[in-house]
């Protein structure tokens, strides 16, 4: 700051309130400096690896609306369903205003295609002033959705879509809960894993080890959210020391049936394939196996 005064020149050596000058300049640093450093931090939080897989609102009131002209319940597989929001993830209870029912995710409706409120039980609705439009309003203490960026910047790119949550060979492994909102949090930091591995292996070369691994983790089988050593494994489960962390495990559950490919003791990098399962051959490490193939399965580039 002095230095730059001192460019001025005579103006400057004469100036009569050089201390108030200098307060007010360095207080406009000091705020600049806040606001560069709360940028940095909303852009870290881009990143996958500081990216929440899930977004938590509170407090949310919708209507229902039945009949007349604001109608805004509709009909999916017979049932009816209100559209709430993209990506919804969660909304473990919906509480009746005018009634005092209390709903259940799960027993009275259900989340529909990420983005409805199916109602599975027909629930109470108070008749509106002008007895044209039955609607009853519903409270949401909580609402959980799927980070959209994740899904519509990072997703995308690798060729997953919001659907496929759904499918089963992409359940976690690393939970042992089998019900309820830990279990839809469980999935959806598994997914973050899946997206951000995929993610990276497609940014790397196409060697086969690159390819059998991204192969591998696309079809489902057990990989290492983050790096670490191996403290302890067995053929059903794995336990990892996260990399520069005192007292943090990953800990990993094995199906049944495979062979755990790592050892007490090794350190592994993330998305290490946990187990065997997936072989690539070609014809430096297996000359027998490519020379004996039928010719409708050999492609020459």
């Amino acid at each position: 700051m002095k230095k730059l005064w001192e460019s001025l020149g005579t103006f400057w050596g004469r100036f009569p309130q050089k201390t108030l000058f200098n307060n007010l300049w360095e207080s406009y640093y000091d705020l600049f400096n806040e606001l560069y450093q709360r940028a940095i931090r909303v852009h870290i939080s881009k990143y996958l690896q500081y990216m929440p897989p899930i977004l938590t609102y509170k407090y949310k009131t919708i209507k229902l609306i039945f009949s007349g002209i604001k109608r805004n319940i509709i009909k999916i597989s017979d049932k009816d369903s209100y559209y709430l929001l993209d990506y919804l993830c969660s909304v473990p209870t919906l509480s009746g205003i005018e009634t005092g029912e209390v709903l259940h995710e799960g027993i009275d409706y259900e989340i529909f295609d990420h983005q409805y409120i199916r109602l599975l039980n027909k629930i109470q609705y108070d008749p509106s002033a002008s007895g044209i439009v039955n609607e009853t309003s519903l409270f949401i203490d909580q609402l959980y959705q799927h980070n959209p960026i994740l899904w519509r910047v990072y997703a995308s790119g690798i060729g997953l879509s919001i659907s496929s949550l759904d499918k089963e060979e992409y359940l976690p492994y690393n939970t042992i809960a089998t019900s309820g909102i830990e279990r839809t949090f469980a999935i959806a930091e598994h997914y973050k894993y899946l997206i951000w591995s995929l993610t990276e292996l497609k940014r790397r070369s196409p060697t086969i080890k690159t390819l059998k691994t991204g192969f591998a983790i696309s079809r489902g089988l057990p990989f290492a959210y983050r790096g670490g050593k191996v403290v302890y494994n067995s053929n059903n489960m794995v336990k990892v020391l996260v990399s520069g962390q005192v007292n943090m495990y990953d800990t990993y559950i094995i199906p049944s049936g495979y062979g755990v490919t790592i050892t007490s003791g090794q350190n592994i990098e993330p998305f290490t394939v946990l187990i065997s399962g997936i072989e690539f051959k070609d014809h430096i490490n297996d000359p027998n196996f490519i020379s004996n193939l039928p010719l409708s399965l050999i492609h020459i580039y």
